[in-house]
């Protein structure tokens, strides 16, 4: 090559430099007037528009793509070849009855292919940063924290760092809650279920049932692998997306409703030793025996701006068509529905339970 030329561009510095435009809204002739009443006089929350530092080799965007796959991948199938999963993005879809809340519940199953998508380029582009040429393995023991909190780290920046942060008003509300406890392990779960789905219209006790039995599968495919905190990697973080629709009665008698489409963001700290014994089979005769829990849950109720969304949609759906590359599955799931078939794809979405009763708070 010769030495005045120019490098060959990375590719996911590329599209970092295409996904980091400024964002516009779009006008209500193109939104449509569902797509107007979907929207209230609420700010919207910006945030850094800087992108991760871009990853230095040329393979990069296969990596991405290797990333993308696993998003749509069974989590047992991921965990069997020792890779930790993608963080759980679970949906609570409305009812065909009432069409708006369906318009706006697909926006977030696309913001949720969004999400994917630069989680999985911040995956990779702290690899590069990392010099690391291959992914944490759960079959290392001293990785297996490090496993956990990459995905997580890479989400939760995918959403409050870069473009994606101005698509949402993040002061609609939120918590942190630090518990000590001393609990039996057959505590545990409902515990779990309360601190991240505790407060959701949508869930039903049904809901819980469903949700309970995810939370016992990945528990079960987790159970054989060691995990062995570190001096710098002694934390074990997870983080649960959650998109559900707030439907708003203004008439007062059930004639006219806002709907807000949402997305809450549950931010889980665990001591990864005590995350290490709660995973543990007891002996016969400690089946009772009370262990100590510490969890920090960080909430985050986040509005999507729905107007925003479609302006960019059309953007994204070309960066993820790029992003795949020549993976025939994700090829078809894209052919099928574009952004938002790959957002349903890469999550658990809960059908709606018509006349039953929610979870209080």
């Amino acid at each position: 090559m010769d030495s005045t030329s120019k490098p060959t561009p990375d590719p996911v510095e590329a599209v970092f430099m295409e996904l980091n435009q400024p964002a516009t809204s779009a006008s209500p002739a193109e939104q449509g007037d569902e797509s107007t009443s979907q929207q209230d006089e609420g700010s919207v929350t910006t945030h850094s528009n800087q992108p991760s530092a871009p990853v230095e080799s040329m393979d990069s965007m296969d990596t991405v793509a290797i990333e993308l796959e696993k998003a749509v991948a069974e989590p047992s199938a991921t965990v069997k070849n020792g890779y930790a999963p993608a963080p759980f993005m679970f949906g609570f879809e409305p009812s065909a009855k009432y069409p708006d809340q369906r318009q706006a519940f697909s926006q977030l199953l696309g913001m949720s292919g969004i999400t994917r998508m630069f989680a999985a380029i911040n995956t990779v582009s702290a690899r590069g940063a990392r010099k690391q040429t291959e992914p944490y393995s759960l079959h290392v023991p001293k990785e297996y924290v490090a496993a956990f909190n990459e995905g997580t780290e890479a989400t939760i920046k995918a959403l409050t760092i870069g473009p994606l942060a101005g698509f949402y008003d993040s002061t609609m509300g939120g918590s942190t809650q630090t518990e000590e406890l001393l609990l039996k392990r057959s505590e545990l779960h409902p515990l779990v279920l309360r601190q991240i789905f505790s407060g959701l219209s949508p869930v039903t006790a049904k809901h819980l049932d469903d949700l309970d039995d995810v939370l016992t599968d990945f528990v079960a495919m987790l159970k054989p692998y060691q995990c062995t905190p570190t001096a710098d990697q002694s934390t074990l973080k997870h983080v649960i997306l959650i998109n559900y629709i707030r439907a708003t009665d203004i008439s007062g008698g059930g004639s006219m409703f806002v709907i807000d489409a949402f997305t809450r963001m549950v931010s889980l700290t665990l001591k990864a030793e005590e995350w290490s014994v709660a995973l543990r089979k007891p002996g016969i005769l400690k089946r009772n025996e009370k262990i100590k829990f510490s969890i920090t849950t960080t909430i985050a109720e986040m509005k999507l701006d729905g107007g925003k969304y479609q302006a960019n949609k059309e953007k994204y759906e070309q960066a993820l068509e790029m992003m795949i590359g020549d993976q025939a599955d994700l090829k078809k799931i894209i052919k099928k529905g574009g952004l938002e078939a790959f957002g349903r794809e890469t999550s658990i979405v809960l059908p709606p339970q018509e006349d039953t009763e929610t979870l209080e708070e």
